[in-house]
């Protein structure tokens, strides 16, 4: 059985930090998250130039408690707050809404207090208050995605019918050395496999897509072969696996160089990086290089398929990565040029297509359940026949790609007021009252 945590509503005590924040992201999709201090704050993604509308629920507090609110918002470079107005749209529900203007990524925050106080917190820069949000171009989260491969330069009569800024993602097409890493000959990420083409070949494709609208993503692998021209030139500082030394002394140099690279590279027309084992390099050098490209093409921008820790895509996304969970890029053979419409085959960012199942005893209770984040989803409870309490056992199946565990402990919290419940295993009963039509539960896996 559900067991509920009871809260009991303390009338003399400050308001403290919210409980609970549903943040509604393009009218229906939203993420739920607490903002206790001890909670993790996962960077929230929203299309840049779009309103990222915030909705606040006050629970613990007294229907009648008399509070205010704002919501504060400012780039991540900046020190100014930026600050939007709440409105109360319910007992205890405030909304609100801001626009970050360009894509980045952005501090926000929702401070509430008592009417009394004749302003916000005093300290707005108080860290665990903060949630960021990582804005994307929102021509990327709306882009069917198309994987090339290495012929598709000198075939452009070939191309697919595609829509204006869908994505064309080049393979590597650098030349290669026998250890099958980028640099032959003492030719290197400056130049195209001769295999393939050359600088016209080149220019007339990226011609044939711009002209189109399409935009141009490449898969730039930054692991160097002995005859590559940078590690003849300095093999000592690279590994027996061509990875370049980008931390001991000289590494403001060998930054420089890998910066250049991008930046010709983005002069030709390429809108999208996509690199591979971007862990094996510091993360300073992620986040000074793209800081520093986006200060002059601040439309670039740069997602990995490796394989992340939750802590490690969280700070690939601190230092300006896009989230892979809204660009899925397909591993397709090199061969195939198809859309992307049904997620990648094997990669970590999966958004868990395996079919859920969601199983009521009652007939009159449908039940549905909806994915909203990482280990984060929506059970539903529809009512067909409110006019009497029923109880219904429920039985859900692959969440998260895995069957629930019966001898594991998982969490529910109540939308409609806050309480918490637990959940054992894949089974358990859930009761509605008389007259209520609906229940919506956030499932938390942990």
């Amino acid at each position: 059985m559900l067991q509920a945590f009871q809260r009991t509503p303390q009338q003399n005590l400050p308001i403290q930090p919210l409980p609970i924040l549903a943040v509604a992201d393009q009218g229906s999709k939203f993420d739920i998250f607490e903002t206790d201090p001890g909670s993790s704050s996962h960077p929230d993604v929203s299309p840049a130039k779009k309103p990222f509308s915030v909705v606040v629920h006050a629970y613990g507090h007294p229907a009648n408690s008399p509070i205010k609110g704002i919501l504060r918002w400012r780039p991540n470079d900046s020190n100014s707050w930026n600050t939007e107005p709440l409105s109360q749209i319910e007992e205890q529900k405030w909304a609100g809404t801001w626009t970050p203007p360009s894509p980045g990524n952005y501090e926000w925050k929702v401070e509430l207090w008592n009417e009394n106080k004749s302003h916000g917190s005093d300290n707005p820069d108080k860290a665990e208050n903060i949630r960021t949000l990582r804005a994307e171009r929102s021509d990327m989260i709306q882009a069917n995605w198309y994987q090339l491969s290495k012929s598709s330069l000198s075939e452009i009569n070939t191309f697919p019918k595609a829509n204006p800024s869908d994505v064309f993602l080049l393979p590597p097409i650098f030349p290669v050395g026998n250890d099958n890493l980028i640099g032959d000959n003492g030719l290197g990420h400056y130049s195209i496999d001769k295999k393939i083409g050359d600088a016209i070949t080149f220019g007339q494709f990226a011609a044939n897509l711009s002209s189109r609208g399409i935009t141009m993503a490449m898969t730039l692998p930054i692991h160097c072969s002995r005859a590559h021209p940078f590690r003849i030139k300095e093999p000592s500082q690279f590994s027996a696996k061509g990875i370049p030394d980008l931390i001991s002394e000289g590494w403001q140099e060998r930054r420089a160089k890998w910066e250049s690279i991008f930046r010709y590279w983005i002069v030709q027309g390429i809108e999208i990086f996509e690199l591979l084992d971007i862990t094996q390099f510091p993360l300073s050098f992620w986040d000074s290089l793209i800081k520093s490209l986006r200060k002059d093409f601040p439309h670039i921008s740069f997602i990995t398929k490796e394989e992340l820790t939750e802590e490690e895509h969280q700070k690939m996304m601190s230092v300006g990565f896009s989230d892979c969970t809204k660009f899925l890029i397909p591993k397709k053979s090199d061969r195939q040029l198809e859309p992307q419409r049904d997620g990648p085959e094997e990669s970590s960012f999966s958004l868990e297509n395996t079919p859920k199942k969601c199983i009521s005893s009652d007939p009159k209770l449908k039940v549905s359940l909806e994915k909203i984040a990482n280990k984060k989803f929506i059970l539903t409870i529809n009512n067909t026949d409110p006019s009497k309490k029923r109880s219904t056992e429920i039985h859900i199946e692959n969440l998260g790609g895995n069957n629930l565990k019966e001898q594991n402990l998982y969490y529910l919290r109540d939308l409609a007021n806050g309480k918490a419940y637990r959940w054992h295993g894949s089974k358990n009963h859930i009761t509605l009252k008389v007259g209520e039509p609906e229940k919506k539960f956030l499932i938390e896996l942990n």
